[in-house]
């Protein structure tokens, strides 16, 4: 399937012209253009950076309610956060069991966790449930379970 892809880059020399909100749009979105974070239902890139742009999508949320931008970039947000918690379809956050059920959380992505809680900052849900996660995950020697399926429930819901 193709898509068109806009080319938010070329609107960074514009960015003096517009409102602050506009202004980390284009920012945002350029990265986003630029490297995108998704190609054949795979994350391609660090699970690191992917956690990095969903907290930079949150902070714009909250930052700028009123956006006329607030919405597209709640709506990426959900999949960015569904991403981080439970992967791609190439790339799941664990790998699976002889029956499809999820078994063991990919190292890189506990590595990723770790990571941002050490270097995080400020007032973020996704750095708050990844803090809980992580402790979830390190009761159970990262391995997936009941604790772990209740809790990111809500992030499957969030989709709906």
């Amino acid at each position: 399937m193709y898509y068109p892809v806009m080319n938010y880059e070329g609107f960074k020399p514009f960015k003096v012209y517009t409102s602050k909100d506009i202004a980390a749009y284009i920012d945002l979105m350029a990265t986003e253009s630029n490297r995108p974070a998704l190609s054949d239902a795979a994350i391609v890139i660090t699970w690191g950076e992917l956690i990095g742009r969903a907290l930079i999508m949150e902070k714009f949320v909250s930052q700028y309610p009123s956006s006329n931008r607030n919405a597209a970039v709640k709506d990426l947000l959900k999949l960015r956060t569904l991403f981080v918690f439970y992967g791609a379809s190439n790339t799941p956050a664990y790998s699976y069991g002889d029956n499809g059920e999820p078994t063991l959380i990919d190292p890189e992505l506990k590595r990723a966790y770790e990571d941002v809680i050490t270097n995080g900052t400020g007032n973020s849900q996704i750095l708050k449930d990844i803090q809980t996660l992580q402790g979830i995950l390190d009761k159970n020697g990262g391995q997936w379970d009941t604790d772990i399926a209740a809790f990111l429930k809500k992030y499957q819901l969030m989709t709906d």
